[in-house]
């Protein structure tokens, strides 16, 4: 069991922790999450530098 706290360092709560599967998608889940920021981030750019008619 994994004891969880808030952002103060209060204890609030115990869960069970994640599977290695879990844990994996977790992980791929982030991943996919900040690579799609950095394309948005990129695509921001070029509209901003070259205008929108450059797609």
């Amino acid at each position: 069991m994994i004891q969880c706290m808030d952002a103060q360092g209060h204890l609030t709560h115990k869960r069970r922790a994640m599977t290695d599967q879990e844990l994996l998608m977790y992980t791929h889940r982030q991943q996919m999450r900040q690579m799609r920021d950095i394309e948005a981030q990129l695509m921001f750019n070029r509209m901003d530098r070259y205008g929108p008619w450059w797609w």
